[in-house]
């Protein structure tokens, strides 16, 4: 008889048991798919560890329930490598998340409900190695132009993983590889799915390439790991449940398989920067010479009498503009308006589900939107607080520029690209084309416009407001500011016009450098004196109830919960280390009737950036309930 320890493929809330214990006569493998009675259900299952039960039996008299039988086993040989179900495991413990949740994350949906067709499949496949593929571990970070030359270099090299952050770039993905790789759909069907995953596993692939969940994919011989455009927050999967970073299990992989990981992207996300530094990555650096920036001073603008959205100085040059000439205008909001304001007592028309400004939208019947719940809303004609008609459009988004700018230039074709107009990558990679081969002498966008290897020397490159990013209260503005200009410089043959009230900031004085070290370096230099990542590791805990004096209460309560046990003797090495922010109401406070609060743990790290004592951080996490509460570890912001 033995006793085994299994994970199964379902959500077991943390803090309780994440790997329960059955009984079997049979004796399995460790990684063999089994099907065990959770509650009252059957779930299937993966043996995680064997013991014997007559070692176990003071263990079982003590108890406190009765072990049960396994129902059945489904593969009669181990399927999953013990290296696979380790690195779940890390990564559930990473994140705070249910094990067997990040475990089902991690493999096809079909083994969720697995059909007598699959496990005979599986049961033809050949037993799961438990190997090193590698020789050494290998990380190389590769900044700037001609990425695709080093890529080619490596991916000659066996059998790889290629990660891209949005099916966009599958196209690219096929330039680089000459058409010799397999990727994963976007809308993958079970046969799809089925086919790779096996292709996979019977080694006859020899490179993959998708977004997120083909990092998972159990390429055989796998030599490398390569992550194009690292520093793109869509490797995080911020919109599904477990929360993960593709590029930090990418990392867990490379060192679990001793693989080679090379990540690349035109300019490294800061925290990258510092890891690769001092980790003493390879780093190839092969910047583009590129001009540098123009700052339009929109305080001038207004007192010399111009208060359009355009200055003078953007007008001239899109006037100027010749045949054959294009130009790009960023700026990072959608519609027309950015809020609707009475002009006698304040008052900002706001969406009565989220206490948010509801947005003016053209293509809605001139409505007002909410970009967070999409209620619409005619806008009044009278002051709803105060019964005043002088209501003001304030600020202006894609389609206040769009307007402007068709006043200024109307013979000319111009497009606008944003989530509203393009909601899917195949629109959106429509009208980038479009632009790309001329059909549009304009294009005013956000962030989706910003293709660096669609364009190069475009003649006008503007930032319309730059204001807009640098007026979020978090620590990283600063940077995602940096990173858009960056990347408008690699696409514009002149100076990148900016536009701002806030022209005197050292960030657009680093910008005229063809380097980006500097600026770098003094964000560290600020994120280490106040202990942000990556010189800390930051856990965010979201609390939502459509009670706003609960919300409050709540937070509150929960957080002296999280003071009162940092003061046990589990902490007792650690307690002046942790810093605990909060509770405060989120940025936009209320969303869909939720109204949103939020607490931050800044929690120590070693010197070489791991995590101190995660074990303890988890007894910590494990006092927050499921019920109405988030723990988002790594959160991509901190608003």
């Amino acid at each position: 008889m033995y006793i085994y320890s299994v994970i199964p493929l379902t959500n077991i809330p943390r803090p309780h048991i994440q790997k329960p214990s059955y009984f079997s006569s049979e004796k399995l493998e460790v990684g063999q798919l089994i099907e065990v009675p959770l509650a009252s259900r059957l779930v299937p299952a993966i043996v995680a560890k064997r013991m014997n039960a007559q070692s176990r039996k003071q263990l079982l008299k003590r108890s406190p329930y009765v072990l049960k039988n396994v129902k059945r086993v489904l593969v009669d040989r181990p399927i999953f490598s013990r290296d696979f179900l380790k690195l779940a495991e890390d990564l559930a413990d990473y994140y705070f998340v249910s094990v067997g949740l990040m475990l089902k994350r991690m493999l096809p949906p079909f083994f969720s409900k697995p059909t007598r067709p699959l496990l005979k499949a599986l049961s033809e496949l050949q037993m799961a190695r438990n190997e090193r593929t590698g020789k050494s571990i290998q990380k190389i970070l590769i900044i700037g132009a001609n990425r695709k030359k080093y890529y080619k270099k490596y991916l000659a090299d066996g059998h790889n993983i290629l990660l891209i952050p949005r099916y966009f770039y599958l196209e690219w993905t096929g330039e680089v590889l000459r058409n010799n790789f397999s990727a994963l759909p976007k809308s993958a069907t079970q046969t799809q799915w089925r086919k790779l995953w096996m292709d996979a596993y019977s080694g006859v692939l020899n490179t993959i390439a998708g977004t997120r969940s083909v990092l998972f994919m159990p390429v055989r011989d796998c030599r490398n790991i390569i992550i194009e455009k690292e520093n793109d927050s869509s490797y995080v999967s911020w919109d599904q449940h477990p929360k993960f970073d593709a590029r930090y299990a990418a990392e867990l992989l490379t060192d679990m398989l001793r693989l080679r990981l090379v990540e690349g992207d035109s300019i490294p996300s800061i925290n990258k920067w510092q890891k690769a530094q001092k980790e003493k990555w390879l780093i190839i650096k092969n910047l583009k010479n590129t001009k540098g920036c123009q700052i339009v001073d929109m305080k001038k603008e207004l007192k010399s009498g111009n208060s359009s959205i355009i200055s003078k100085n953007l007008r001239e040059k899109l006037r100027s503009l010749k045949k054959g000439q294009k130009a790009l205008l960023f700026i990072n909001r959608r519609g027309l308006s950015s809020a609707l304001l009475c002009r006698d007592c304040g008052y900002v028309i706001k969406c009565p589900n989220c206490d948010t400004a509801a947005v003016l939208h053209q293509e809605v019947s001139r409505k007002l939107v909410c970009h967070r719940c999409g209620v619409k809303i005619i806008p009044p004609s009278v002051c709803p607080n105060c019964d005043s008609y002088k209501i003001k459009h304030l600020g202006g988004g894609t389609q206040r520029v769009l307007q402007e700018v068709q006043k200024i230039i109307p013979q000319a074709n111009i497009a606008r690209i944003d989530k509203d107009v393009a909601p899917d990558p195949e629109t959106q990679k429509k009208i980038l084309e479009d632009f790309k081969k001329g059909k549009y002498q304009v294009l005013i966008g956000t962030q989706i416009a910003i293709e660096e290897e669609m364009f190069a020397d475009l003649d006008v490159v503007a930032v319309v407001m730059a204001d807009t990013v640098l007026s979020l209260p978090s620590y990283q503005s600063y940077e995602n500011v940096y990173e858009i200009i960056w990347r408008l410089k690699n696409i514009s043959k002149n100076n990148v016009l900016i536009q701002t009230y806030l022209g005197d900031l050292s960030l657009f004085k680093f910008l005229q450098n063809q380097d980006f070290e500097e600026f770098f370096n003094e964000e560290l230099s600020k994120r280490k004196r106040l202990k942000w990542p990556p010189f800390s590791h930051l856990i965010k805990l979201v609390y939502s109830n459509k009670d706003a004096p609960t919300a409050e209460r709540e937070a509150a309560i929960m957080a002296r919960k999280l003071e009162v046990q940092l003061k046990t003797p589990e902490f007792k090495d650690l307690g002046s280390e942790i810093e605990i922010l909060g509770p405060a109401p989120a940025f936009i406070p209320k969303v869909a009737g939720y109204y949103i609060w939020n607490i931050l743990i800044k929690w120590p790290i070693k010197k070489n950036g791991e995590i101190k004592n995660i074990k303890a951080r988890n007894i910590l996490l494990g006092i927050v309930p499921a019920r109405y509460w988030e723990v988002d570890v790594d959160p991509i912001d901190i608003v």
